[in-house]
């Protein structure tokens, strides 16, 4: 049986959160159509697989890469709100 050529790492799912033992099996396909598949695993079974093209798993790379920071979020907040006042007329919240 020919092996296709990939790198494959598993994540366990959160211990507080998840209550079976599942996780999360990434494998990254270096073939010519390369691709990215998630797979959901409760232990020797795949529950579900989803293949991502290199463009999007790599905007999901960026998704969990980024810091929320919720000093940063409350300025445009505010901006929002203040604009829908204008709009409206009224103070809200």
């Amino acid at each position: 049986m020919l092996r296709v050529p990939r790198l494959v790492e598993y994540f366990r799912g959160h211990p507080l959160v998840e209550h079976e033992p599942v996780g999360l099996r990434v494998s990254r396909y270096l073939t010519q159509d390369r691709h990215v598949r998630l797979s959901i695993w409760n232990n020797e079974q795949a529950l579900a697989v989803i293949a991502l093209e290199e463009r999007e798993a790599r905007r999901l790379a960026a998704f969990l890469a980024r810091r929320f920071n919720p000093a940063t979020r409350a300025p445009l907040l505010d901006r929002v709100r203040a604009q829908a006042e204008q709009l409206v007329g009224r103070r809200l919240g």
